[in-house]
């Protein structure tokens, strides 16, 4: 799991955007951590880090949504 962390932090706020996403669809770890040590590394971009991973839970929300609304019918 901090393999795929360090690589997401290499992208910078791109990669929080991709976590946040995944994290809202079934990704275990939350996006908090990878955006509270990107944001301690670059504190003048934290706001910026901060819309990036709203957007990216925001963009991941209806996909997992989706998920859980397809599955649950197929097991009713």
């Amino acid at each position: 799991m901090e393999t795929v962390i360090e690589f997401l932090r290499s992208f910078g706020a791109a990669g929080l955007f991709i976590h946040a996403m995944i994290d809202a669809i079934i990704f275990p770890v939350p996006a908090f951590f990878l955006q509270l040590s990107l944001s301690a590394m670059q504190p003048e971009n934290a706001l910026w880090l901060a819309t990036a991973g709203y957007a990216g839970c925001l963009a991941g929300t209806p996909v997992g949504y989706a998920i859980g609304r397809v599955s649950g019918n197929l097991l009713a």
